[in-house]
């Protein structure tokens, strides 16, 4: 097989001392080499098998029954390609393994992480079928099915519900510029009607996309679908996310979109985040989960 590394696009955007956070909030793998090395590729997998995290070693014999609340960890996978820009489907699937036995909540393939972008559409459907395969009940699937066309983020939803996810990730429509009642309107609102059996979850990051769904966009819309009932929040701004949760009420979920900011999102009333669709959690899934949980059950010395 050939050689394979973790895709590096991504996750050197979160500086070693990010990483190094999770690590003391629950320091459970066995590392054979330093952070760096795992960031830059040097390291791909644990050289030993890792130990489960002693708060949940009950997570590995759970059995997702169904998805009722998005809280938790949830790991933005990344999808390693082989030295001839080859998915590394040998790779994935430890990852996946890796993922599981440490007992993250949810997985969530093909999104930007999971460099959707450079994936063909064939390749994006075989990662989001393997994922689903992999996780085998143990963990839930949310996939990556956002572009910036409306029939095309449709036809990926589908297939993901087809294949066995439990929801899809929605980025907004990036380059177009759509304002916030076009992408309630003509995106969002399109796949949710057409996908009622689907949690959609819309993935706010102006910075990446160049256009935003307004908190009263979003709050419109979770009135007008019931399936839309949480929200991927990566905008950086927490008045903005405290306003949302005005409008939304307690009964719906904020998923924080930067790892940096999960504690401040979950620690503060008024944003009340449930969980992270993490990147970090790619290398300590077990420590993002643990401090995660800390935070959600009151307990932020713990978490800290």
């Amino acid at each position: 097989m050939a050689s394979a590394a973790f895709p590096r696009t991504n996750l050197l955007l979160y500086p070693p001392t990010v990483v190094a956070y999770c690590m003391r909030a629950a320091p459970v793998l066995e590392y054979h080499g330093t952070v760096e090395d795992w960031l830059t590729g040097k390291r791909r997998v644990p050289a030993a098998e890792p130990r489960m995290h002693p708060g949940i070693q009950s997570f590995e014999r759970r059995t997702v029954v169904e998805l009722k609340r998005f809280e938790g960890a949830w790991t933005a996978l990344v999808t390693p390609f082989t030295s001839r820009d080859r998915v590394a489907w040998a790779e994935f699937e430890r990852l996946v393994d890796f993922q599981v036995k440490q007992g993250i909540t949810g997985l969530v393939p093909t999104g930007t992480t999971g460099e959707s972008p450079t994936l063909t559409w064939p390749e994006h459907n075989r990662v989001i079928e393997a994922t689903v395969r992999l996780a085998a009940g143990k963990c839930f699937v949310l996939a990556g099915t956002g572009s910036n066309s409306t029939d095309e983020a449709l036809r990926g939803s589908r297939h993901a519900m087809e294949a066995g996810a439990h929801g899809v990730l929605l980025v907004d429509c990036y380059y177009n510029g759509p304002s916030s009642l076009e992408l309630r309107r003509e995106y969002h609102g399109v796949i949710a009607a057409a996908c009622p059996e689907a949690m959609i979850v819309p993935y706010i990051i102006p910075g990446r996309t160049g256009c935003a769904l307004a908190p009263e966009d979003l709050a419109i819309l979770a009135q007008e679908h019931p399936n839309v009932r949480a929200v991927k929040e990566a905008t950086g701004d927490l008045k903005r996310m405290a306003y949302t949760r005005s409008l939304v009420g307690d009964d719906f979920d904020i998923m924080s979109g930067d790892d940096n900011l999960t504690p401040a999102m979950m620690a503060d009333p008024a944003i009340g985040a449930s969980g992270v669709i993490s990147v970090v959690s790619n290398v300590v899934p077990a420590a993002v989960e643990a401090m995660v949980r800390a935070f959600a059950g009151g307990q932020a010395a713990d978490g800290q």
